[in-house]
């Protein structure tokens, strides 16, 4: 008989510990599903111990019409976004940010990019992942390209007057493109022949050029920027085409300064 009641005792006592572990599973996996679940999905999924950036406070932002790159960096929430790799953009996404970029400041504005096919390159070249601390980059394919020799143009440049357009521009398409844009974008001095004079400009480029990197290190030589004789030879002259600085060969990136012609204070003319 006793033996009977302590056999009958330890199957209680393993069903109370079997059900005790079911409740925990289960309830691990409800308090995931309320807590971790992510709205981009698994690919994008970064946990709360990972995302190291300082709180930001919506209670605390301006209105939209009001932001600055920053606070649109955290309306966007671009540091979710990046925090894994980034796509290289198809034909289709290039030609959905220029109609965005036409429906915003007019087709006539627009230099009519959205009924463009293509890019700005005159060489064969493949955008393409540069590595984990670069993101994307753009690669000379094909054959070697000779210094002087063109290869890439403004053709696909968006260009916004004022600040609010710019905001309007980055409402108007896909929270992951406005987050690439703002990353992109840059204050660039362009000749207004009517004005005879350089006019600042918000500037993003809607093609792959906007993947061509900066050099980084000090004792990286870009090569790709003004050539002053070649760009005698090209409407837009050193303003609008980047030139080939020393011979480029297979494989090498395309590499600009963006202290060439990027303004980095700029910013702060279009309350941006």
């Amino acid at each position: 008989m006793v033996v009977l009641l302590t056999c009958s005792c330890r199957r209680k006592r393993r069903r109370a510990g079997v059900l005790l572990l079911l409740f925990a599973v289960l309830f691990s996996l409800l308090c995931w599903n309320v807590h971790g679940e992510d709205r981009y999905g698994d690919d994008y999924y970064v946990s709360e111990e990972e995302d190291e950036e300082e709180p930001y406070d919506d209670e605390e932002a301006p209105e939209y019409d009001d932001m600055i790159v920053g606070d649109m960096w955290h309306y966007f929430d671009c540091s979710f976004i990046f925090s894994r790799p980034r796509p290289v953009h198809s034909e289709t996404d290039w030609k959905s940010m220029r109609h965005a970029y036409a429906a915003v400041v007019g087709l006539e504005r627009s230099n009519r990019i959205a009924e463009k096919d293509g890019d700005g390159f005159a060489v064969p070249v493949q955008a393409r992942s540069a590595g984990d601390e670069k993101g994307r980059g753009v690669f000379v394919t094909t054959a070697p390209v000779p210094k002087g020799q063109l290869v890439w143009s403004t053709s696909m440049t968006a260009r916004f007057e004022m600040g609010s357009e710019y905001r309007a521009f980055l409402a108007k398409i896909r929270q992951d493109f406005a987050c690439d844009v703002l990353q992109w974008a840059y204050v660039q001095s362009i000749s207004d022949q009517s004005a005879e004079v350089d006019k600042p400009l918000v500037s993003v480029d809607l093609d792959a050029g906007s993947f061509i990197n900066t050099v980084t290190e000090e004792d990286e030589e870009p090569n790709l920027g003004c050539h002053e004789q070649a760009a005698l030879e090209h409407k837009g002259g050193c303003q609008q085409n980047y030139f080939a600085l020393k011979d480029i060969q297979v494989g090498e990136e395309l590499l600009l300064d963006y202290g060439d012609f990027a303004i980095r204070e700029g910013w702060e003319w279009f309350g941006l």
